[in-house]
């Protein structure tokens, strides 16, 4: 008879999945994206299609226990039906932050959290911590906090057929998703040096600052493609569709139209730059940026940021991605996936 202590035992039930899915909802849109561990836990990408925006906003004003029943399920295709799912929303009713707390702070005090979180105290959240860089005497602890709206968390479950693939795992910000990506890219993994991310989606930009592999400055804005698209009309007197082509091929120069918002963007992260540098002891030496190329040259152009400037685009990991599993047209905006991507390495690696 072959033995087994408590301890194997355990591993085996509590093996991260091999097969997951994460669905990535923003208010134009619902990104799937599905992966699966490969040889030498290297992750493959196995499939990704895109469905209609689910309407998360109604959630807000919905009990937890209702919420659930308010969406509609996906119609999940075979590409994307993976065993297990993250479940991803950008900032409805959330907040994400670096706190800086003393050394003694108790990461578990959800109220104490919240409150530094600085969320609206009249709802109930989900409440997350965890320490990024522990605390010394004199020396204060980093904490990556975090607070989802209940209603939001149980919504988005919803979303998943009620029995069968893929079953829930995870339910996260689509803001934190996309750190975990890029944190996890394997260019990146590489880089020693003190590095900063500039980041467009559709509902929100993230700017962040890593030094020694370890996020230090983090900072989330409700400034995203969305706004852009509604100055391109407005600008233009034309629908969103024709709106959608100029931001997204960037045939037309509309610096003009976002210094403004190009301005504010780097303005902040010179301030975050600035900070790390001194609390830190260290020196910014590269600046990663992605999102629509017609909002991400003007940031570039904008000659306020003198480090080395690099392109991220987030399925370069996978090599050659083939047209049966992603259709050509979802591959042109290489952005859309980074929060996707960063939802499955979390499942994938039982983060």
């Amino acid at each position: 008879m072959v033995e087994v202590s408590l301890k194997e035992l355990a591993e085996k039930f509590h093996r991260p999945p091999s097969d997951v899915v994460a669905l990535d909802c923003v208010r134009n849109e619902t990104r799937a994206l599905r992966m699966r561990r490969g040889g030498n836990q290297q992750h493959v990408l196995a499939g990704a299609d895109i469905f209609p925006a689910v309407p998360l906003e109604k959630l807000l004003s919905a009990d937890a226990a209702e919420a659930a029943d308010l969406l509609e399920p996906i119609p999940f295709s075979t590409k994307v039906t993976g065993r297990h799912a993250s479940l991803l929303a950008a900032g409805v009713g959330s907040a994400a932050k670096m706190l800086r707390v003393p050394e003694t702070f108790d990461v578990s005090n959800k109220a104490e959290i919240t409150t530094r979180l600085g969320v609206d105290r009249s709802g109930d959240y989900r409440v997350a911590a965890k320490v990024v860089q522990p605390g010394r005497p004199k020396v204060e602890a980093h904490v990556l906090g975090v607070a989802m709206r209940e209603q939001v968390a149980h919504g988005l479950v919803g979303l998943l057929p009620k029995v069968g693939s893929p079953a829930p795992r995870a339910i996260e910000l689509s803001e934190l998703g996309v750190i975990n990506a890029f944190s996890n890219d394997p260019v990146v993994a590489m880089e020693k040096r003190a590095l900063g991310l500039i980041f467009f989606d559709y509902d929100y930009s993230i700017i962040a600052l890593f030094n020694g592999g370890l996020i230090s400055q983090l900072r989330t804005l409700r400034l995203g493609a969305s706004a852009i698209l509604k100055k391109i009309q407005d600008l233009l007197s034309c629908d969103e569709e024709t709106a959608t082509g100029v931001l997204m091929d960037g045939a037309f120069d509309i610096t003009s139209l976002i210094e403004q918002d190009a301005r504010e963007v780097c303005g902040q992260y010179v301030i975050c730059r600035d900070y790390m540098e001194r609390s830190e002891n260290c020196h910014v030496e590269a600046l990663f940026v992605s999102g629509p190329i017609a909002i991400t040259k003007p940031i570039l152009a904008s000659g306020h940021i003198p480090e080395e400037q690099n392109d991220w685009n987030p399925l370069e990991r996978f090599g050659n991605v083939t047209d049966e599993l992603m259709d050509p047209e979802l591959r042109t905006a290489p952005w859309r996936w980074a929060a996707a991507i960063g939802g499955c390495i979390g499942l994938l690696e039982g983060e």
